[in-house]
């Protein structure tokens, strides 16, 4: 079991902190959730601005444009996206776990997600598995 853990932790750390996601522009997780994206985004656009000012011909579509995060994130969309929330908010922890639950939902407003869809996203903010 340590190594599992040990395997999992290391995944995962390398999935929210360094593997950038085409969903949600190229960023991090951890960029996305620590309310970074806004700044780095900008801070892209203008060096690909100052680069299609010294090379127009480069830019067959015309100038860049600013990117922004997308309002929602799904691996696999179900049908119907309100039965499906309603059922994983039917299955939230108890009381007992509710610091947890809030971290969770502090977390899903930058994505505009339901914090129950966010479970691995727990494990990214405090980079450990298990507590």
């Amino acid at each position: 079991e340590p190594h599992a853990r040990d395997v999992v932790r290391k995944m995962l750390h390398w999935y929210c902190y360094e593997h950038h996601h085409s969903g949600i522009a190229m960023l991090t997780p951890a960029q996305v959730h620590l309310g970074l994206a806004d700044e780095l985004l900008q801070r892209r656009h203008e060096g690909k601005l100052a680069y299609y000012h010294r090379h127009p011909e480069r830019f067959i579509n015309g100038p860049p444009r600013l990117e922004s995060l997308p309002a929602e994130v799904w691996i696999n969309r179900p049908e119907n996206t309100v039965e499906a929330m309603a059922s994983i908010a039917s299955n939230r922890p108890t009381d007992e776990q509710g610091l947890a639950v809030k971290a969770r939902e502090a977390t899903a407003k930058p994505l505009g997600l339901d914090s129950a869809t966010l479970l691995v996203d727990s494990s990214c903010r405090e980079g450990v598995i298990g507590h």
